[in-house]
């Protein structure tokens, strides 16, 4: 069964497949129960989640209780429980396509393998352990910060396996993971002559941020040159690090061919879905560490399954290893045990401090706020003149499409004033690549939805007329463009931002791409399904950074406008950010 149909099933899959299942039921009677039932896993699916909750009886299913539903569907034959062998799969009164409850069994089955095992090292021995409490210690100056979760992560590093770090932006996850591959490198490279790292991100734009953060932070390491040289990696995708094959949903590598490397390293890895975290640790040797970074508070995984903000449901450590940890990392833990750790509770950290945005930040109050689901509060908060990195404005777009208002929208003026300095060296002669990419990145127009007045088509409209692009030409210099397939003949990703340029005036086009040595570029033919960039959907900015954010909400509630949407789309932002729409419909969150 192809997966990629199965992430975004359609009106044709579905009907072929309940036609299946209609012919393998064995009781008449429960015709209509099996195709009702497979119609609400295809919703659930396509909502993101990897199962239904039968526990939950949607509207219109005629059965007693989930009990009798369950019975009914194992009855027909079409469903089993756990270890069973057909197309549905009921696990903890969860209904499952079979293909996804492998997924969700191949998780939960490594991940507590993983969770359990501690790195038997030379940590055991005290005079060794006694010197790694050293190393922390100038890899991790004291702090006033207490407990000091960056040096805890470290800690926790050393001794497991899994290592499971969470935290918001500017919360320092990225320099977290330098210091505590540094540590790793000074722990381990008694027993390896090199310690094998590898780092992947989702989408190449994640891995290339990642990349470049983490070599503009070796600078500042307390370490020797040599560690420093050894600190400089290189991070690429997941596909290209699992090895992708043309035509296939496998990779090359996998349980029969693991990955050579000791630790593996990702980041953004709320945006890993279940599938592919699954291929992820199936890939990984016996005996690597696996370390996963991420914000449990974005969006989930566009794709089924969201198996990190699963992960990050589980803190609390058990009161053994807090001892351990606090040995090594001289922080007290105390009042962060569990009585009732759960089985990732020993490899989760939560980074809380946000070293950008500070309590005089508008950008980190709203987030707080959003994430405490508190929306009335947040409108109050960016109505406070005291945070002047934040606003509100009243507006409704439906109302300036008309052919009478239309040169009344005020998010013209804000279009062209956001995207002045792009313009500008757009057209200075000789520009140089990077410096046209840090202009681009200055300002970004985030919406919810892809169509209608607020959606990221209409909108993109709007920005190339109000800044006086030709679109009678669907190239030209200047235009910012997303991928929106993998594509690994060129290896450019779904997400991946190129501009499309004419660098030498003489009218030759190409697209260019930051990569982690520079920049690529492929004549705009060679460009893999895209879009037009100059605003895009909360979804596809996950893993960037603008300088300015204007988030654009729609005009009526609906269901992709959820709490983790707007603290994505708000934490895009690094200076300021504006919300444009109405009350009721930032305040129907709450509902």
């Amino acid at each position: 069964m192809n997966t990629s149909i199965i992430k975004a099933p359609s009106a044709q899959l579905a009907e072929q497949l309940t036609a299946t299942l209609k012919r393998l039921c064995k009781n008449p009677n429960a015709l209509d129960l099996v195709e009702k039932s497979l119609k609400f896993v295809f919703e659930a699916l396509e909502a993101g989640k990897i199962s239904l909750d039968m526990r939950l009886i949607p509207r219109g299913m005629t059965v007693v209780d989930y009990h009798d539903w369950q019975k009914q569907l194992i009855d027909a034959g079409v469903a089993s429980y756990a270890g069973g062998f057909t197309p549905l799969i009921i696990d903890s009164d969860q209904l499952f396509l079979a293909r996804y409850h492998l997924y969700h069994s191949q998780v939960h089955t490594r991940l507590s393998q993983l969770a359990s095992e501690l790195v038997s090292s030379s940590l055991a021995d005290t005079t060794n352990s006694q010197e790694m409490v050293g190393v922390l210690n100038r890899l991790f100056p004291a702090t006033d910060i207490t407990p000091d979760w960056q040096k805890v992560a470290a800690a926790l590093a050393l001794k497991k396996r899994l290592c499971i770090i969470s935290g918001g932006p500017g919360t320092g996850k990225t320099t977290t993971v330098l210091r505590v591959i540094a540590a790793l490198y000074a722990s381990e490279n008694r027993v390896h002559n090199r310690l094998r790292i590898r780092l992947a991100a989702p989408t190449g734009k994640a891995a290339a941020r990642m990349q470049e953060s983490i070599r503009n932070n070796i600078k500042d390491l307390h370490c020797d040159d040599e560690l420093k040289q050894q600190l400089q990696l290189e991070a690429c995708t997941l596909h290209r690090l699992l090895g992708f094959k043309l035509g296939s949903v496998n990779f090359k590598h996998h349980a029969g061919n693991p990955l050579a490397l000791d630790v593996l390293v990702i980041d953004e890895s709320s945006m890993i879905d279940s599938a592919m975290m699954a291929k992820c640790l199936e890939a990984l040797p016996v005996n690597a560490r696996l370390i996963l970074l991420g914000d449990k508070d974005q969006l989930a995984a566009v794709e089924p399954g969201s198996p990190f903000a699963s992960m990050c449901s589980q803190f609390g450590f058990s009161k053994a290893f807090a001892s351990e940890l606090a040995d090594l990392s001289g922080q007290s833990l105390t009042n962060f045990v569990s009585l009732a750790p759960q089985p990732l509770g020993d490899n989760l950290i939560f980074l809380h401090h946000s070293y950008r945005f500070d309590e005089s930040s508008g950008i980190g109050q709203l987030a707080k706020t959003i994430n405490a689901g508190q929306f009335s509060e947040s409108l109050a908060v960016m109505n406070n003149d005291d945070y002047p990195d934040i606003a509100w404005s009243d507006y409704k777009a439906s109302e300036y499409r008309s052919y009478s208002s239309k040169e009344l929208d005020p998010l013209i003026d804000t279009v062209q004033q956001g995207f002045s300095d792009y313009l500008h060296i757009l057209k200075a002669k000789n520009a140089d690549l990077v410096k046209i990419f840090e202009a681009f990145t200055q300002f970004c127009i985030l919406t919810a939805t892809h169509k209608g007045h607020c959606g990221r088509i209409e909108i993109n409209l709007l920005c190339q007329k109000a800044l006086g692009f030709d679109l009678e030409n669907h190239w030209y210099h200047g235009r910012p463009v997303m991928v929106s397939s993998n594509d690994y003949q060129t290896g450019l990703y779904n997400g991946d931002v190129g501009i499309c340029l004419d660098i030498e005036n003489n009218g030759e086009l190409r697209v260019y791409f930051p990569i982690s040595e520079g920049f690529k570029d492929f004549t705009p033919s060679r460009i893999p399904n895209h879009e037009t960039a100059f605003s895009m959907t909360v979804h596809k900015s996950q893993g960037s950074e603008f300088k300015q954010v204007l988030f654009i909400l729609p005009d009526s509630p609906n269901a992709v406008f959820t709490k983790a949407l707007i603290y994505t789309a708000i934490t895009r932002a690094k200076h300021s950010v504006e919300l444009w729409g109405q009350e009721e419909v930032l305040l129907a969150c709450e509902l």
